[in-house]
């Protein structure tokens, strides 16, 4: 999972107009209370060994959830990094270290929503990625 982890950092900071948008801010589960935003995290929902009939078509089947924190007045911004995400994860190859992606497509997308509390618009997207074992 540290492979994987890497890669999505790697690959959000390799596309220039998603981390411009963000100023690099991805961060692992959650982001540092003196963050300032926007910024993203993500998040394994899901980790399950797919087996087939022989061990060359074996995989890896996450699922990762990508939140987006805004706390712009507008939910313009949210929804502009959003379809930055899109643009760099959706229908993507993530390549790293030991395993290759065969496929990263976006599942699922909800929000932006208003978290009153915190005054801040969150967005969520769920990405399935299948890894080579």
């Amino acid at each position: 999972m540290k492979e994987l982890i890497q890669a999505v950092r790697a690959f959000a900071n390799a596309d220039s107009t998603l981390s411009t948008a963000i100023s690099s801010d991805i961060y692992f589960e959650r982001a540092p209370n003196t963050e300032t935003m926007p910024y993203i995290t993500f998040h394994l929902i899901s980790e399950a060994p797919r087996r087939c009939f022989r061990s060359a078509d074996d995989w890896e089947d996450y699922l990762v959830q990508f939140s987006i924190f805004s706390n712009n007045s507008s939910v313009s911004e949210s929804l502009i990094i959003q379809s930055d995400l899109d643009l760099a994860f959706d229908r993507q190859n993530l390549t790293y270290t030991t395993k290759t992606s065969i496929a990263c497509h976006r599942e699922g997308t909800t929000g932006p929503t208003w978290l009153s509390e915190d005054g801040v618009y969150m967005t969520t997207s769920t990405y399935r990625i299948q890894s080579t074992l």
